[in-house]
This record gives structure tokens, sequence and C-alpha cells, in this order.
């Protein structure tokens, strides 16, 4: 964590949770792509954070739909997009976490841990038995984080999503 006088961010206190909306595009996407420059190797990174452009983020959106089966949700402090996830349910008790990414200003400060509350509630409410996701073997920030969240490593996919890219598959069941 930060000392008190440099000026960062110290803690999720002034941060709140809300669903994505169209018109966050943007700021998602910058985290997006701030929070995955920090581990992805430059080779491979621009097809990555090309999924996090604003129209796809707009064109997943579900916001306002009753009964999606998917969800986004920003934190937002002072008025500013700090974080982001999204997961999903199905009719049978799985659930997906897709994504979650938080502005690198904002690490260790429990940005991700709100989001992961509000996202566990979701999945709580559509009744998820089990939630999988995956990370990448190289992120071990994250990995620590799944694993702090109560999901717990199942599997190993060599270049899952890139080459050379490397995922740990971790599951919790509630």
């Amino acid at each position: 964590m930060n000392s008190p006088d440099d000026g960062s961010r110290h803690s999720a206190g002034m941060a709140r949770v809300r669903q994505f909306r169209p018109a966050d595009a943007e700021a998602v996407a910058a985290v997006m792509v701030a929070a995955f420059k920090s581990f992805l190797p430059a080779r491979n990174r621009q097809q990555v954070l090309d999924g996090f452009a604003p129209e796809r983020l707009r064109e997943g959106s579900t916001y306002g739909r009753r009964n999606a089966t998917t969800v986004s949700y920003v934190a937002v402090e002072d008025g500013r997009v700090v974080g982001y996830i999204s997961g999903s349910v199905n009719v049978h008790g799985f659930g997906t976490l897709s994504v979650i990414g938080v502005d690198p200003d904002c690490f260790h400060c429990g940005i991700g841990t709100l989001l992961m509350r509000k996202m566990v509630s979701f999945w709580r409410r559509h009744g998820m038995r089990k939630v999988s996701t995956c990370v990448s073997a190289h992120n071990s920030r994250a990995l620590i984080f799944y694993l702090k969240h109560g999901f717990r490593p199942v599997g190993y996919q060599r270049d899952h999503f890139l080459e050379g890219v490397d995922e740990v598959i971790l599951d919790r069941f509630f």
C-alpha cells in the first residue's frame, strides 16, 4: 500500500459499484488497457487490448435488459471509473467470470474486492453452484486475488488465448 502522503489512492471507501452503462465504454476501455498492459507481454498485447475497444464494450452491454444472463459492473470513485468486471450465469447453475480489471493507480486499494462482491451477489441471486474463470499463468497478482476470493486452480491450458500465454483455470463453488 502507498504511504498517506504520496498522493495516491488508499482505499475503496469512497468507491461505489454500479451496473456498466454504454456511456462508460471509453473510461472502461482505458482502465482495462492500463490493467492488462501491466502484465501482458508486448509482442501479443494488442490482440487482447482490441477486445476492450469502446464499441465492443457497448455491443456487449446488457444495461437495461431484464433477466440478463450476463452483467457488467464498474467501480466509480470521485466520478471516475476505476474498475470493471463482467460475468454470466446459465440455467445449469454454472457461472463465468469473463474479466476483471482495476486501474493500476488503484491496485491494492480494495476496488477488485468491491467488484468481486457485487459479482458474487449476482451469481448467488441466480443460484449458481459453481463459477469458473481463468488467469494468465504469469499474472501472479491476479492469481493471488482469485485465491483470496475462494477460487481454486483446476487446470492449466498452454497457449490458450494467445500463443506463449498460458492460462490457469480456476473454479469456485458456492
